[in-house]
C-alpha cells in the first residue's frame, strides 16, 4: 500500500521538489514571451502609424489626387505627384504572383507530405526548398533582370510574331512589364508558401488527413 501511495503521489512529489529559484526563471520566461508577444503587435502599428504620418505632408499638399492620378512632374513650381501607377503595378504584380504562387506551393506541399516519394527524396526535396526559402530577394531580382526578362522578350517576340491576331499577343514586347515582375516574384514566394504549408499539412493527424 505505501508504494501504491508513492506511486499516486509522484507528481505531487515533484511539484514539490520545484525550488524558488525555478520557479521564478518559468514565470520570468512567461513574462519575456509575452512581451515579445505584444511587441510584435506594437512593432507593426508603430510602423504603420509612422508611415501615415510621414505621408501627411504629401496628403495635406495634393490631396487624394495622390493616390488617384498618374501626372509624377517634380519641376520646381509645377510639382504634381500621382502614385496611381504605382498602387496598380504593385498589386498588379501581387496578383500575378498569388495566382501562380498559391497553386502550385499548396500542391507542393501536398506532395511533399503525403508518401508519394521515397523518405530520403522527400528529404532532399524539403531542405532543398527551405534553401530557397532563405534566398535574399535581391537575389531574385537581380535573376530576374538578367534571366528572365530577356528570356520573356525572345519568346513574346516569337508569339507576337505567330500569333499577333490574338487580342493579348497584339503588342510587341518590351522587356520589363508587369508578367516578368509577376512571375520573379511568384517565384521568389513559392518556396515560403511551400513550407508552410507542409508544416500546417504536417501537424494533421492521420485521421483527419484520411477523412
Amino acid at each position: 500500500m505505501t508504494g501504491v501511495d508513492f506511486d499516486l503521489n509522484t507528481d505531487d512529489n515533484l511539484a514539490r521538489s520545484r525550488t524558488a529559484a525555478e520557479q521564478w526563471l518559468d514565470q520570468g520566461f512567461t513574462w519575456l514571451s509575452q512581451i515579445c508577444a505584444v511587441s510584435i503587435g506594437v512593432i507593426l502599428l508603430a510602423i504603420v502609424l509612422l508611415l501615415f504620418y510621414r505621408s501627411l505632408p504629401a496628403l495635406q499638399e495634393f490631396g487624394l489626387s495622390f493616390l488617384t492620378t498618374t501626372e509624377w512632374n517634380p519641376v520646381t513650381g509645377r510639382e504634381r505627384y500621382g502614385v496611381l501607377p504605382m498602387l496598380y503595378g504593385t498589386l498588379a504584380t501581387s496578383t500575378i504572383a498569388l495566382l501562380i504562387s498559391i497553386p502550385l506551393g499548396v500542391g507542393s506541399a501536398i506532395f511533399l507530405t503525403e508518401n508519394f516519394l521515397p523518405r530520403s527524396l522527400r528529404t532532399v526535396l524539403i531542405f532543398g526548398v527551405d534553401l530557397l526559402a532563405a534566398i535574399p530577394s535581391v537575389v531574385y531580382g537581380l535573376w530576374g533582370i538578367f534571366v528572365v526578362i530577356p528570356f520573356m522578350k525572345t519568346v513574346g517576340l516569337w508569339l507576337y510574331l505567330h500569333f499577333g491576331a490574338f487580342p493579348l499577343l497584339s503588342t510587341p514586347p518590351i522587356g520589363p512589364g508587369l508578367l516578368p515582375a509577376g512571375i520573379v516574384l511568384a517565384i521568389m514566394i513559392l518556396p515560403i508558401i511551400t513550407a508552410l504549408s507542409r508544416e500546417a499539412f504536417s501537424s494533421f493527424t492521420f485521421g483527419l488527413s484520411s477523412g
